[in-house]
């Protein structure tokens, strides 16, 4: 008797553990599991056939927080997926080989760092992110072919992470809401065809590389919130023709226009206090520059191999000029330099062929006492120095 109680128990306890592991479904076909917090994990199911799926808010009354590894994979059908606002984490490869997919609703308002499409399966895919979306997360759509990305109206989202859109090589345009206030390095790196892109009034920074090597840009209005523009942030966008520079810009990053062979003329804001290194290096259409007399410091490489520069007026209160500054300037015929500045650095003029005539805004005596760094004006003409 004992021993018959004692498996019809073990029994009972084995027909609730599997209760608890199958999965359920819904009227879609969907596949539920259940997860140790009492919440849902879906999957496909019986719904992978389907061309268009929503994913529910809940099931059973309890949030639906996770899409499961491989969840959608090979839903060839599959054209419009609605993700929901609890949805918190998408597994890997889970939407992996649904080669019809052209739609993607995303409604997740706090999600981990993942990258749901960034494969080449797909055709062209369109991105709608609803209102309550407040991040798009690192790496979320990184290397994905999407066409175009619609921020719905009245956006709350905040900020777009780290690489979320990097080599999107379909983009286009995109238009960010004024709700964005943060912009993660990388995070439109690569995006060789985005011709223009609005940046809301509300951001304050530029992350670094943001927008390197966006080869197709030509040009971009920076908001006059933004203090700070990143290492790398215009790097090779070879197109870039004209961008207007914000009016409360402090730091401008190293590298942050290298190689921009089409950028003709820049203005910098009286704000301005530093250019970093190679800040312009290479920008081989570059005919004239407006200093501002707030800069102090210009660094190393900044103007190097501007080759189309001819004159330049260094800033007021500039202090620093950094090494090969100006280096491979070879149309640049006269520079007018104030008595603030104290070191000229190495090679700053360097291999300046043409350059013939220095303005000084003060005494000889004074000129003599700046620190000249080596080869500062190797490789120039033959020169006058006017103090003034």
């Amino acid at each position: 008797m004992k021993k018959l109680l004692f498996l019809l128990v073990v029994l009972t306890l084995s027909a609730v553990l599997v209760s608890c592991d199958e999965a359920v479904f819904d009227r879609q076909g969907l596949e539920f599991y259940k997860t140790d917090n009492n919440e849902y994990v879906v999957e496909a199911g019986d719904a992978k056939y389907l061309s268009e799926i929503v994913i529910p808010e809940t099931y059973l009354g309890r949030p639906v927080v996770e899409i499961g590894v491989n969840g959608f994979k090979n839903c060839k059908n599959l054209k419009s997926i609605t993700i929901s606002k609890n949805i918190k984490k998408i597994g890997s490869s889970a939407f992996r080989g649904c080669s019809s997919l052209k739609e993607v609703n995303l409604n997740a308002i706090e999600m981990d760092e993942c990258n749901i499409l960034g494969n080449s399966e797909y055709i062209k895919v369109t991105v709608n992110i609803g209102a309550e979306v407040r991040r798009i997360p690192n790496y979320f759509f990184f290397n994905a072919p999407i066409a175009e990305v619609n921020f719905e109206a009245g956006s709350v989202c905040e900020s777009i992470g780290s690489y979320a859109f990097a080599r999107c090589v379909m983009l286009k345009n995109v238009v960010l809401p004024d709700s964005i206030t943060d912009m993660g390095d990388f995070a439109f790196e690569g995006c060789t065809a985005l011709k223009s892109i609005t940046l809301p009034d509300s951001i304050t920074a530029i992350g670094a590389s943001a927008f390197e090597v966006c080869t197709a840009l030509e040009s971009i209005i920076l908001p006059d919130s933004i203090t700070d523009i990143g290492d790398f942030a215009f790097k090779r966008c070879t197109a870039l023709k004209s961008i207007t520079m914000p009016k409360s810009l402090i730091t401008l990053g190293k590298s942050a226009f290298e190689r921009c062979t089409a950028l003709e003329s820049i203005t910098m804001p009286d704000s301005l206090i530093i250019i970093g290194d190679s800040a312009f290096k290479g920008c081989t259409a570059l005919t004239s520059i407006a200093l501002s007399d707030s800069i102090t410091d210009i660094g190393d490489f900044a103007f190097e191999g501007c080759t189309e520069l001819t004159s330049v007026i260094l800033p007021k209160n500039l202090i620093t000029l950094g090494n090969s500054a100006f280096e491979n300037c070879a149309l640049l015929t006269d520079v007018t330099i104030f008595d603030d500045l104290v070191e000229i650095g190495d090679g700053a003029f360097y291999m300046c062929y043409s350059l013939n005539t220095i303005k000084y805004y003060g005494t000889k005596e004074l000129w003599d006492t700046i620190k000249m760094g080596n080869r500062w004006n190797l490789g120039t003409a033959v020169y006058n120095i006017t103090y003034l």
